[in-house]
Parts: structure tokens; sequence; C-alpha cells
């Protein structure tokens, strides 16, 4: 028996499983509409999940002084906390990076964290760096260990991309020239000291938002210097490099906006729109599309980290105006609104989210 696999389904003999937003379709290869379907399995029922999400603990790592633009982007704590997922509660501190990163990449593997690039003298090169900097999820540590460099340094990013195998940081920016970027670097977590550029996004930007699903990265928001703000969403594959595509557009255009990833969902919440924006929208990764706004954060802001729990998404920090170091959440399953259920142990912006 012949046994065809492609990006979306699989075939056998008469038969594909197709994968859609709710788990697997069963149909006939004849009937490419699906009209004959003979059943679904669902998530709940095959345990369907992306290696994306974490289970135990989400992490921000990074500090920053504010108010934003007149305190800058140079950190002035280098922080790594963590908040459990099994409880609603706040943040404890776990330990510090080896270096000043602010607004930079967050990235997890199963074992460790990873935090990519940053810093930012505003203005002025002085602080930017390329570092990538490494702290195990197991074990209590004091300072996380650098491991590599991405190839350029550069900072405001606003999140990062992870693969099963890999980490990514897409975007950001170069001060003083050559401004916005739109380079992907990419870098296993087996050899983080090899990192190499696999593709460029459709537009240079700096502020974007972040997502993953388990087989693409996707870049959302941001903003593209004197032309302002966007809405675009782009995706790249994790299996092809230099596979990037248009996919759709988010409900309005912002920057500083944070990216959170469910099994089969893209989630952008918040952001600077002219004022900050309360939005939180969500985009299907099964197919591509444009987003559609499905709630709202507790309160307006834009430079806020996002962290992607198995059922809920969470924003943390930004800048309202002024900075807030509220921990807010909502649920993947249902579109409704974000509730606080805690805090920073100070308040902050430009956090690296990450997951375990």
């Amino acid at each position: 028996m012949a046994i065809k696999i492609y990006p979306n389904r699989i075939e056998f003999e008469k038969y594909s499983l197709v994968i859609n937003e709710t788990g697997f379709l069963v149909t006939s290869n004849a009937d490419p509409a699906n009209t004959s379907a003979y059943g679904t399995f669902t998530a709940a029922d095959t345990g369907l999940t992306s290696t994306y999400q974490g289970t135990t603990f989400g992490y921000v790592a990074g500090a920053s002084p504010g108010p934003f633009p007149t305190g800058g982007f140079v950190p002035t704590a280098c922080s790594v906390q963590r908040f459990p997922f099994a409880t609603d509660s706040g943040a404890t501190g776990v330990g510090n990076l080896s270096v000043k990163q602010s607004f930079a990449a967050g990235a997890s593997s199963t074992t460790h964290g990873f935090v990519q690039g940053g810093g930012g003298g505003f203005p002025g090169p002085s602080y930017q760096t390329a570092n990538i900097d490494r702290f195990p999820f197991s074990i209590p540590f004091s300072t996380s260990t650098s491991v590599g460099n991405i190839t350029c340094a550069r900072y405001s990013f606003n999140g990062g991309q992870s693969s099963y195998t890999h980490g990514y940081a897409a975007a950001g920016y170069v001060d003083p020239t050559p401004g916005n970027q739109s380079i992907i670097d990419k870098f296993s977590f087996a050899a983080p000291s090899i990192c190499k550029v696999v593709g460029n996004l459709t537009q240079a930007r700096y502020g974007a938002a972040a997502h993953s699903s388990a087989n693409n990265g996707y870049v959302s928001n941001g903003n593209i210097g004197p032309a302002g703000n966007i809405s675009r969403i782009d995706k790249f594959s994790f299996a092809t490099d230099a596979c990037v595509s248009f996919v759709g557009s988010t409900t309005c255009a912002r920057n500083y906006s944070t990216g959170m990833s469910s099994a089969i969902s893209g989630y952008s919440a918040g952001g600077g729109a002219g004022p900050a924006v309360t939005v939180i929208d969500k985009f299907p990764f099964i197919a591509d599309g444009s987003s559609s706004s499905v709630g709202n954060l507790a309160q307006a802001l834009f430079a806020n980290s996002g962290v992607s729990g198995l059922n809920s998404g969470y924003s943390l920090g930004g800048e309202v105006p002024g900075i807030t170091g509220s921990i807010t959440k909502f649920p993947f399953a249902t579109d409704t609104n974000s509730v606080c259920i805690g805090a920073l142990t100070c308040c902050a912006y430009g956090l690296a989210g990450i997951q375990d």
C-alpha cells in the first residue's frame, strides 16, 4: 500500500487524513471538497498539541527602565522571572542574564530558555547585542550562560519563534543604520553557537509580534519607519529555509504588540496604534488568512510580553503609558477578555517571553 505524506494530510489507498482546526478529518481522495467525510478525530481525541506551548512555567527575561521613550531601552536589571501555569499567581525571580538584553527575542526548547539579541542604547548602538543567552528549566541557576550570537547585533524584537529543534529571531532594528531588518535568523538548540540567516520577511520592520505553530513561524504587525505601523502577517517554514509568504492582516496596524500561540491559532495582543490598544486578535494556523478580534486586554498597553501555556495566553508587563507589572490571562478555548492573575517582581516592558 502506497502512503503519501503532505504538509497537511496523509494519503493511503483511497482515503486521506486531513489536518483541520479541530484535529484530523477522514475523507476520500476522490473528493477534494471533503463532502464525503467519514468523521473526525478531534484534538481532544488524539492529544494533538504543538510542541511550542508550555506546561509548567512561563518565563520573562530582561528588564527596562521607563517611561518610554524618555527612559530609553537601556536595561537596569537583567533578571529572569517565572510564574506557574497551574495556579493564578505572581512571578518570582529565578536568575539573571549574563549580559544586558532588553527588547530581545525569546525561544524555548524542551529543556532550556534562550534570549537572543536585544539591548538598545537609544539613540546609538552602545547596548545592542547579538548575544544568545541560555538558562536551564530543570535546576536553579544564578546567571545564564552565553552560548552564541545571532547574525547581527540588533534589538526591538517583541518575541521570537521556536520549532521543536531550533530558535528563530525575525525582524528587529540596527541602530543607527541600516535600521529596520527583514532577516530571519535560525540556530539549533543542540548547537546554539551556529546561527545563520535563513530568509527574509516580505517587509522589513521592528517591534513585531511573534507566533509559532508546529510547522511554521509567524511575524505580525510592526513598524516600517516613516511610513508607520503595519498590520501584515508573514509566515515562514521551519522545514524549508527561505520559504516566506504574506498570509493576511491583523485587525489594525500597530507596533510592539505581543504574540501568543495555541496549537491551532496565533494571537496578537495590545500594541501601539497611535495610542495603545487593548485588542486581542486571532488567526488560524491551518489556513492562511487574516485575524479577527476575539477579546481585549485588561488595559491598553504596548511592549508587553507574550507567553503561551497549553490552555491560555498570557500578557506580562508593558507600557500603559507608565509601566505596569501586571500578568493577565485569557483562554484559548473561548474568545473572551483577559483577566489579571498576578504581577511581576517589578514593573517592566520589553521582556522576552519563554515557556517550559
